[in-house]
């Protein structure tokens, strides 16, 4: 139960990361800048996007390095 209730508080530090920087910035964060924000790993944020994206939070775009959106729907 412990580890589910971590992985949610994270989703919802990643979406609000990523929604805060897309604001401030015009454009969204590097898997490094959220890791390096977050104090996470690469794999620890490759595997919560993943989990994001097939649900449908966020959406990962064509652009090579900055490819994750928050779905705002």
């Amino acid at each position: 139960m412990k580890k589910r209730l971590n992985r949610k508080i994270r989703e919802k530090q990643i979406i609000a990361f990523i929604g805060k920087y897309e604001k401030k910035n015009g454009y969204a964060p590097t898997y490094s800048e959220i890791a390096g924000e977050l104090k996470l790993s690469m794999q620890q944020i490759f595997n919560i996007t993943k989990g994001l994206e097939e649900k449908g939070r966020i959406i990962k775009t064509d652009d090579r390095n900055r490819k994750l959106v928050v779905n705002k729907q």
